[in-house]
């Protein structure tokens, strides 16, 4: 069956992009691989708040097109940075940023302050969705892909996009079947390859059926988990990576917390 979604060769050339969260991107090898889907589980914590408005927050820093799609309307906030200087926020849990963006607006060490809000920013697009829509998944696909497209007075022809798609497969979205799921995600997928974006989504994983979350994480390059078995106080997460090539061990877990404004993440 011919596929209903235009499909692009161009191979634009792998990066990584700052998730915004130093301690993570350590992990991680250096970052978020351009042309993948970042997962994050839902759940009632901050975890997501926290790496979604660290995505969103470094995008800006670095002049990124930033596109954000959820059911609420307009709900999307993004954060001031906060210039480090000789604060006690530079320690051994902090690895500092020491190389920057061609196009960032920063030229010396920063937190993504999640406590602050910036307004004005004019690569930022939100959308509220519409679950009742007809060949929905086929709507939201071409909604970003013409989102792409945007143009402002920052972006280059080298500008990175951010996306962000928030509760996929939340109670509201249409249960259609999973061979039309997996051609979206492989849609999404060669879209983000040839428009030089990485995407975020957030997903309530308990809630989705077992053949659903296997399409959703056989689809996800990026994973991190919940994670309710860490005991204390702290929020504790899982990562996961495909290929395996992050710093972390089979049942590593890893803290959550925040220092003076700044996500910390750290292995217990």
């Amino acid at each position: 069956m011919k596929s209903r979604y235009s499909r692009h060769n161009a191979q634009p050339k792998i990066t990584k992009v700052r998730s915004g969260i130093p301690s993570f991107d350590q992990i991680i090898n250096g970052g978020i691989t351009l042309g993948t889907i970042f997962l994050i589980e839902e759940s009632s914590n901050e975890v997501v708040p926290t790496f979604a408005k660290a995505f969103l927050g470094e995008g800006a820093v670095s002049n990124d097109l930033l596109l954000s799609y959820s059911e609420a309307d307009l709900n999307s906030e993004i954060p001031d940075i906060r210039r480090i200087g000789n604060t006690s926020i530079k320690s051994d849990l902090t690895i500092r940023y020491e190389t920057f963006a061609k196009n960032s607006e920063v030229q010396e060490p920063y937190v993504i302050d999640l406590g602050t809000i910036k307004s004005d920013y004019q690569g930022f697009i939100q959308r509220t969705l519409n679950c009742t829509d007809e060949d929905f998944y086929h709507k939201l696909w071409k909604q970003v892909k013409d989102d792409l497209e945007f143009r402002y007075e920052q972006r280059t022809d080298d500008t990175v996009s951010r996306v962000l798609i928030k509760s996929v497969f939340s109670d509201n979205w249409p249960q259609s079947s999973l061979s039309e799921i997996f051609e979206f995600f492989k849609a999404v997928k060669t879209l983000l390859r040839s428009k030089n974006a990485v995407l975020m989504i957030t997903v309530p994983v308990v809630k989705l059926q077992d053949k659903l979350r296997d399409i959703v994480f056989q689809n996800s390059d990026l994973i991190v988990l919940n994670n309710i078995f860490g005991g204390g106080q702290n929020l504790k997460i899982s990562i996961y990576k495909a290929p395996k090539s992050a710093n972390v061990e089979e049942n590593s877990v890893f803290t959550v917390t925040q220092s003076l404004g700044a996500t910390i993440i750290r292995a217990l």
